[in-house]
């Protein structure tokens, strides 16, 4: 009998033991981890995730605002502090908080006019001038925060993840808080960190959010109704008092009228906690992001000599006593399959444009970096402020990687009018505009009006029309007209160099057609035709040297063209390389020289030569080799030939150290620019540039020439050997480039280039 009911008693253990591991499970305190906002001050939150991972306590609920909603989510879907640690010691914060874009990814034909201008005004489809919403639209941060979380592509519910997580922005137009649970959570992390004036707001659905600091900076409360018991608190947030002293610009003072709210807040939210930590950062602050592997040394010192840690021991040998629960695991995601393309946002530009710009094929299979590419190459365009991704899992595929992307667009403004302005010390002041409108006629297309307004004006005016499946086929029709006063100079060979005779007034105008295919961002081969007219009138000397009043040439000129380049910057380039060969055919042009007579002074009737056919090769190449983060050597040779006697306006023009882009206008160091008019030219160039400080640079400037000049007199071509080397000190200020330079040539004489701004 006693045996009968041991047995009983032993079946009802074994039966009834999953319900009472079930209730002890019921019974297991919730941990909520609270990650405050802070800016830059937020990455201390790494010292609490190390304390976590090395005490074994997971929690059960993440909230976090701002740079806090950042670090959380990251944590929520199963980053290790460690791996955190790396991705922000490998972060390059000054790209990811920007929106510029390496010159190297910009469009061939987009290169010479990016980043040239000191002010840019944007209109609207009816011409209204718009203002932007925010210093930055957030076109890096938001790649950034999406290429980070594709383990999460396809999770919709927050609730999901290795930890549940929410976090906070706040809604300009209905003025409330809006609580991300759900969603993309790229976007949910970018929302949260919208500081405002500073970041563009994001659009989402009927909403404009900003940072969640605005509402609430310390989402305590949230985690306890998420359910958590136990709240730990990790606090990088702003001070509840500020100074006089700390209030001394615009963007500091918009800063605090943004956090009154919040600042009231903090105490109630901190009074919840069961555990709190804040963090000694040394006097860093919500700004030093460049400072991002000192903060999250801080953070980890401040939390290793925290009395907080002894306390989170104890908790986690309390909760080493409950049973572990089953662990949602995200895989990393290497790759999708692309099952459809949608784009949202466009109302300029149609799909298909925008798609074929991706380089995405639906059906392809594509990794992070892929899509990478393709938010670059769509960038590069320069037709978008910004683009975002989503990625939803293919209902209808048996494929579990398959996946449905849909671009978020910002179109930029229909038209834009950039100006700037610029001091050469050569060719005077002037002020540059140029004028864009985007769609005009055909879907793409661009219109560009440049002006340069000086006593050496220039005016280039040009449309582009796009075709093709994948839009590489470029068609353009343009003018351009450039008048130049210069110096007149007579060629006395290589013993003697250039004799200044007096001045010359050159004006040229070229009207041209051309085919450009752009195999990619970088590279492109096009074919031009170009009708030109140029004038040259004598004056102050140079009449009675040349027995001369001027001259006046008309013809054609057929142009084959091959151009790749990469460098990395518009400005004080440090790698990359720039390659450019060109083989012209020019018709028979025709000249009219108008002569005088010296006893009389007077004019006398034109003489015509007709010029024979000519063909003219030139290369030219400089590549920048980055040596460290200092040093970058910039060797570059360049090679001209022409066949015979060419017209003025395609003879190579050399001289000068100036940034003013003129046609045919090649510059050598040591002299004045125009000093050399040559149809066949050799050089060789080595220069070294240093970079002192950020934006400060020193370039040690070298080049050798030969060039060949033909003499109409005797018939023969005339060599003139040269060497010149010189120093340049350079500055990228808010104004534009600033250069200034001394340089000497082989013949004793010495040159000094000023420029100043961005030019034309």
């Amino acid at each position: 009998m006693k045996l009968n009911i041991f047995k009983l008693w032993l079946f009802a253990i074994i039966i009834l033991s999953p319900l009472f591991s079930n209730s002890q499970n019921i019974d297991k305190p919730k941990i909520g981890l609270v990650l405050s906002g802070g800016g830059a001050k937020g990455i201390a939150h790494i010292g609490i995730l190390h304390a976590l991972d090395s005490l074994n306590i997971k929690p059960d609920y993440i909230t976090g605002t701002s740079m806090g909603s950042i670090m959380g989510a990251l944590y929520a879907i199963g980053y290790s502090a460690n791996e955190i640690d790396s991705i922000i010691r490998e972060a390059n914060w000054d790209y990811i908080l920007s929106d510029d874009i390496p010159l190297n990814e910009i469009e061939t034909n987009k290169k010479h006019s990016y980043d040239r201008s000191l002010l840019d005004f944007n209109f609207s489809g009816n011409l209204i001038p718009k203002l932007p919403s925010g210093i930055v639209y957030g076109q890096h941060i938001s790649e950034y925060f999406s290429k980070l979380t594709w383990r999460s592509a396809g999770i919709n519910n927050f609730n999901k993840f290795e930890i549940p997580y929410k976090c906070i922005s706040a809604d300009l137009i209905s003025g409330k808080p809006w609580f991300f649970e759900s969603g993309d959570l790229a976007i949910a992390m970018r929302s949260s960190m919208s500081i405002p004036t500073v970041f563009s707001p994001v659009k989402l659905d009927t909403m404009l959010l900003v940072d969640g600091g605005v509402y609430r900076n310390f989402p305590v409360i949230d985690a306890k109704e998420m359910g958590a018991d136990i709240l730990i608190g990790s606090y990088t947030g702003f001070e509840q008092k500020s100074s006089f002293e700390e209030l001394t610009s615009l963007t500091k003072i918009l800063m605090r009228t943004t956090i009154f709210s919040g600042i009231q807040d903090i105490k109630t939210q901190q009074e919840m906690c069961d555990y709190f930590i804040e963090y000694d950062l040394h006097g860093l602050q919500t700004k030093d992001f460049k400072r991002g592997n000192d903060i999250s040394d801080y953070g980890k010192i401040s939390m290793s000599n925290s009395s907080v840690l002894d306390s989170l021991v104890l908790l986690s040998k309390k909760m080493s006593k409950y049973p572990n629960t089953e662990e949602i695991i995200l895989p990393e995601r290497d790759s999708i399959i692309v099952s459809s393309i949608n784009t949202h946002g466009l109302t300029m530009l149609s799909n298909e444009y925008m798609i074929s710009k991706s380089g995405i094929e639906i059906g392809s299979k594509i990794s992070k970096e892929d899509m990478t590419l393709a938010l670059n190459s769509m960038m590069g365009t320069l037709l978008f402020e910004k683009i975002t991704y989503t990625l939803s899992k293919d209902k209808i595929s048996e494929d579990k990687d398959s996946f449905n992307i849909v671009f978020d667009v910002i179109e930029k403004p229909r038209g834009q009018m950039m100006v700037s302005v610029n001091y050469d010390n050569f060719f005077g002041p002037s002020l540059s505009t140029n004028f864009l409108i985007r769609n005009l006629l055909l879907d793409g297309s661009e219109s560009h009006l440049r002006l340069n307004w000086s006593e050496n004006p220039m005016a280039h005016l040009n449309y582009d029309m796009f075709m093709g499946k994948k839009k590489r086929i470029q068609a353009t029709i343009g003018l351009k007209y450039e008048v130049s006063n210069i110096k007149s100079y007579f060629d006395l060979g290589s013993d003697f160099g250039s004799l200044n005779i007096g001045s010359q007034r050159n004006t040229q105008s070229e009207f041209y057609a051309k085919i450009v295919y752009n195999f990619n961002i970088n590279n492109q081969l096009g074919i031009k035709y170009a009708y030109q007219i140029s004038s040259i009138s004598y004056k102050d000397g140079a009449d009675i040297a040349t027995e001369l009043s001027g001259a006046n040439e008309y013809g054609s000129a057929l142009n084959l063209y091959y151009l790749h380049n990469n460098l990395n910057r518009q400005f004080y380039p440090t790698k990359g390389y720039k390659l450019y060969f060109s083989a012209k055919l020019g018709s028979p042009f025709k000249r009219y020289l108008s002569t005088i007579n010296i006893d009389d002074n007077n004019s006398v009737p034109d003489s015509i030569i007709n010029l024979t056919e000519y063909l003219q090769l030139e290369l030219r190449y400089k590549h920048l080799i980055k040596v460290g983060d200092i040093v970058s050597l910039q060797p570059s040779i360049g090679i001209g030939i022409s066949s015979d006697e060419t017209s003025i306006m395609n003879s190579f023009i050399l001289g000068g150290y100036s940034r003013l882009e003129r046609i045919n206008n090649i510059n050598i160091i040591g002299s004045e620019p125009y000093s050399y008019n040559s149809d066949t030219y050799a050089m060789a160039n080595f220069d070294i540039q240093f970079k002192v400080i950020d934006n400060l640079f020193i370039t040690l400037l070298t080049n050798t020439t030969i060039l060949l000049t033909y003499d109409d007199i005797g018939d023969e071509f005339i060599e003139t050997d040269y060497f010149g080397t010189g120093l340049s000190l350079g500055y990228y200020s808010p104004l534009g480039p600033i250069d200034i330079g001394y340089s000497i040539n082989s013949y004793g004489e010495n040159y000094w280039h000023v420029n100043i701004g961005f030019p034309f």
